[in-house]
């Protein structure tokens, strides 16, 4: 059994819920990389954003909203996670705010991409950006540490007992989920990968919300671990 979470502050179940509908949003608009820099698949990614840059400017600028959005909810849940294993969650934290200034690094490039590709020869563009964005280290290596920090703040939330279990498991790997796929290849995993995290940390929210008898409030709840 687990104790009945707190109701998450207004600016963090804002968050918590928030940010992954704005990242959902912006992973049906953002052209995804295609994963290698092969001549034949960024040409195509370059033609995806040609056909429509406007949506893809779009969908660039709230991939970083999106990020920026996500902080106070890892800073929430880090809370949560410090509660019984206070080191863990710490470095969970840490780590999961890198993670989230990587995925706001991808929107960032994504935006350059547009604007190589508005002013920019399709040949050209395809060159200029088989050559920055095949291989960039200041995204990389930041999601690569926010998938640790979400997969540690899982094994925190998990074992604070403040959370429903199945929810820190959905928060964990859609976290992690949501991370390793900010550039793509596939959309429809990066669909469902924030997907995962919007369950997760919805059910949280919704875990933490007062029963309608008022009479609940004045005597103990719990919540049954799953």
């Amino acid at each position: 059994m687990t104790a009945k979470p707190r109701i998450p502050p207004i600016a963090a179940a804002a968050s918590l819920i928030g940010a992954p509908l704005v990242l959902l949003v912006a992973r049906t608009l953002n052209a995804p990389w295609p994963g290698d820099s092969g001549v034949v698949k960024v040409g195509r990614y370059v033609q995806q954003i040609a056909d429509d840059p406007t949506r893809s400017n779009l969908g660039a600028a709230l991939v970083l909203l999106g990020a920026v959005l996500l902080v106070p909810a890892v800073l929430y849940l880090g809370t949560v996670a410090r509660t019984r294993t206070p080191r863990l969650g710490a470095v969970a934290t840490a780590l999961t705010v890198i993670g989230c200034v990587g995925i706001a690094a991808v929107g960032a490039v994504s935006a350059v991409d547009v604007l190589i590709v508005r002013h920019t020869p399709a040949p050209a563009a395809v060159e200029v950006i088989r050559e920055y964005n095949g291989n960039l280290p200041i995204v990389d290596a930041p999601i690569l540490l926010g998938v640790l920090g979400f997969i540690l703040l899982a094994v925190g939330l998990f074992r604070s007992r403040r959370v429903p279990r199945a929810a820190a498991i959905l928060i964990g790997l859609g976290g992690a989920a949501t991370a390793i796929t900010s550039q793509g290849p596939v959309r429809p995993l990066l669909i469902a990968a924030v997907g995962l995290l919007l369950i997760g940390q919805g059910w949280l929210v919704v875990a933490a919300h007062p029963a309608a008898d008022p009479r609940a409030s004045e005597r103990p709840t719990e919540v049954a671990a799953r």
